[in-house]
């Protein structure tokens, strides 16, 4: 009976993925607030120009799509600074507001946990203080080799 039914499924995702595979699509963050539709327009500008700087190789239309390439660079730049200083300007009287929006627009820490598992010696270990004794060594040695490599120097 499992066999039938490893057979069953592992035909039916097959023709499944054939017909109708996962594709991961990117959602770009459009939702920021320094954002606007003129910058929207100068990257797609930028996007046309690449694409047909990539189809015909022009030396002419390399030239057009790196200007306008930095011209997003530097509007994007332009346009996270002016809202950031507004932003926080705004709440400079008042500090737990102001904290607040810094907190806000600043980057979020990942969990800074221990893993809870490692490989040493090509076997997984599970406990915490033999995965800190491994990354301790792992430190200890990375250290060396820096040292080593800087004397050369």
């Amino acid at each position: 009976m499992e066999t039938a039914w490893t057979f069953f499924n592992d035909g039916f995702m097959q023709i499944v993925n054939t017909h109708a595979p996962f594709k991961r699509y990117r959602v770009k963050g459009r939702d920021n607030p320094w954002f606007s539709s003129e910058l929207a327009d100068t990257i797609h500008e930028r996007n046309l120009a690449w694409a047909k700087a990539r189809t015909t190789g022009s030396t002419a239309d390399w030239l057009v799509f790196k200007q306008l390439r930095n011209k997003c660079s530097s509007f994007i730049k332009k346009a996270k600074s002016e809202y950031y200083l507004s932003v926080t300007t705004e709440n400079l009287n008042d500090p737990r507001r102001f904290w607040k929006t810094i907190k806000s627009i600043s980057v979020s820490k990942k969990s800074q946990a221990v893993p809870t598992c490692v490989m040493k010696d090509s076997v997984a270990v599970y406990d915490k203080m033999e995965i800190l004794n491994c990354l301790t060594s792992i430190l200890y040695l990375l250290a060396l080799c820096l040292t080593l490599l800087v004397l050369r120097l």
